[in-house]
């Protein structure tokens, strides 16, 4: 993601037995194209919402932040920005400034197949 140019990223990702990659990617465009298409359901970003505040306040108070901190504190100082006031707002910003509408507006304006990153990660033989 690149903040300074408005550039943003969209992942599905999944696990899969080895063979399975193209019908799983079939699946995944088709996913993919339902979103762009008819969007997301209220009760959906309600769940979403409430599993991303309980994950990022866990995340605060475990190791995988220590691998974060660095990086956020280094990019805020770099733009000028408060760090702490990002970090004490961001539960306030999901829960009460994402709109549904807004969010499929810019999901069918935005999603776009063409501009994707196809990778295949295989283990090691």
């Amino acid at each position: 993601m690149d903040y300074e140019n408005g550039i943003y990223a969209f992942n599905i990702s999944f696990d899969s037995e080895l063979g399975n990659e193209r019908k799983m990617i079939k699946y995944a465009m088709e996913e993919f194209g339902n979103l762009k298409q008819h969007g997301i359901s209220k009760a959906w970003l309600e769940t979403a919402i409430a599993q991303e505040r309980s994950k990022y306040g866990q995340n605060l108070e475990t190791f995988w932040m220590l691998n974060f901190w660095p990086k956020y504190l280094k990019r805020s100082l770099q733009h000028n920005e408060d760090p702490e006031d990002k970090v004490l707002k961001y539960e306030s910003v999901i829960s009460h400034f994402i709109n549904l509408e807004e969010l499929n507006k810019a999901a069918k304006k935005y999603l776009c197949a063409e501009n994707r990153q196809q990778l295949i990660i295989l283990p090691e033989i």
